[in-house]
């Protein structure tokens, strides 16, 4: 088979791979579930109806994110679909990229490390969840991609854009940097006005707002301490994602196959980059006071780099010494379809299911007045739904903007008792966890629970 012909079965491959993923993860286009993503949606609804963020309402990260959000409700409104596809496309965009870097070794690496990739559980689950993680990754990747192909001011672009999509794609952007410092200094300078351009939004930030170091940089570090969860997330995450972290550990066994002069490894610049962004993240999640589950979906891709060329070099090194090798692959491979299938069969049942208690809600609040306060969860979805106003512009209303000290809840509550509002909290989750807001809550005259064993009851009351 010549050069064209293979280039185009490579391809058509990744495009399939590509459809296939999009398929399983298209029921959750329309998926309602209470979560951070609708704080995002209502701040772009904010946005685009001529709110700045940090100024009007308080937002603890970069600003892109939520500025294409309100791109997004400027041309269709609350379109959750729209709005869900974002994620969807993003994660699969970072597949491709994954791919076209890898075709530098084989276009079985490269397909290896989109698959690896895009089916890692965790990216399955959050790609329909507009956390901003997996624009993030895609800038990142893509910002690498660029960075590993020598075009270097489109580099330096991309991974401002991740900067400004979200802080923690700052290490491996780091590591570029230093990595270009020190080998070349004219590219770190290509690089660096490539770059510019996340510096210059934030000076145009701090410019608009005051608040805007606080929110973004400062809230980060006042956030008090918490029992350490950091384990628990790790062990789930290695439990979750095993297939990626496995093949990215076969990567120490192919150092040791090189050394016996066993196997060559190529191209080592993309392979030791990756292998050291992966390193330290990991270090950095570690240094965290609380992590979360879908940190991880920026570590994946580089752990995809060097998890794809590992198994891509030690199967064909087992299979050239032994054919029996090939049976056991045929086994593996099937356990590794049924473990997938598995995880998108979760999705679509469990995952994927509706959140029916907002219509109780809904229906609850529907002939009383007022404005809408309480959990950060579930305040700005059932605004969305309901078209309400979310009282003192409190979108984010986490336990943690109170208890790091940012915002005085004394001072909300006492704002909130001037006026008619509709409060809803989870009494063992959040907010509602607060000692003064617990004895706001049990002042409230009228009061409703809504039993919901999966993600806490909800209480709807009035002060």
């Amino acid at each position: 088979m010549n050069k064209d012909k293979t280039k185009f079965l490579f391809y058509f491959m990744i495009i399939g791979l590509l459809v296939f993923f999009f398929f399983i993860e298209s029921k959750g286009l329309n998926h309602v579930e209470p979560g951070d993503e609708h704080i995002y949606f209502y701040m772009g609804k904010m946005i685009s109806q001529g709110y700045v963020p940090y100024k009007d309402f308080f937002h603890a990260h970069p600003p892109l994110k939520v500025y294409i959000i309100a791109l997004v409700f400027k041309i269709f409104g609350f379109n959750l679909a729209i709005l869900k596809l974002i994620p969807l496309l993003c994660s699969m965009t970072t597949a491709f990229f994954l791919f076209r870097l890898m075709k530098r070794f084989n276009g079985i690496t490269a397909l290896l490390s989109a698959f690896l990739f895009l089916f890692s559980f965790r990216v399955m689950l959050e790609s329909t969840y507009f956390m901003g993680i997996n624009l993030t990754a895609m800038f990142t990747v893509i910002g690498f991609y660029y960075f590993i192909s020598l075009r270097y001011y489109r580099s330096g672009f991309f991974l401002a854009m991740a900067g400004l999509s979200g802080l923690y794609s700052l290490i491996p952007i780091s590591v570029v940097f230093i990595y270009l410092l020190i080998k070349n200094r004219i590219s770190f300078l290509k690089l660096l006005a490539g770059f510019s351009v996340f510096f210059a939004v934030n000076i145009l930030f701090i410019l608009l707002s005051s608040s805007y170091l606080t929110d973004v940089y400062l809230y980060h570090l006042l956030k008090p301490n918490v029992i350490s969860n950091k384990i628990d997330v790790f062990i789930g995450s290695l439990k979750e994602n095993w297939l990626i972290f496995f093949s990215s550990f076969l990567f120490i066994i192919l150092l040791l196959i090189s050394i016996l002069k066993k196997i060559e490894i190529k191209s080592r610049k993309i392979l030791y980059l990756s292998g050291i962004i992966a390193v330290l993240y990991i270090v950095f999640l570690l240094s965290l006071n609380k992590i979360f589950n879908y940190y991880f979906v920026l570590l994946f891709p580089f752990l995809a780099v060097i998890g794809s060329y590992s198994l891509y070099k030690i199967i064909s090194y087992l299979i050239a010494k032994s054919k029996i090798i090939i049976i056991i692959l045929i086994l593996c491979s099937i356990f590794i379809v049924w473990n997938i299938s598995a995880d998108a069969f979760y999705l679509n049942r469990f995952d994927f299911d509706n959140f029916d208690n907002a219509d109780i809600i809904l229906n609850h609040i529907e002939t009383i007045d007022g404005m809408l306060f309480g959990d950060d969860s579930i305040i700005p979805l059932i605004a969305l739904m309901s078209n309400r106003d979310i009282a003192l512009n409190m979108i984010d209303s986490n336990d943690m903007v109170f208890n790091s000290g940012l915002i005085n809840l004394t001072e909300v509550l006492n704002k909130l008792k001037k006026e008619k509002n509709i409060i809803i909290v989870r009494p063992l989750r959040g907010i509602g966890l607060i000692e003064e807001m617990k004895s706001f809550v049990d002042d409230c005259t009228k009061k409703k629970n809504i039993k919901d064993s999966l993600r806490g009851d909800f209480l709807i009351c009035q002060p």
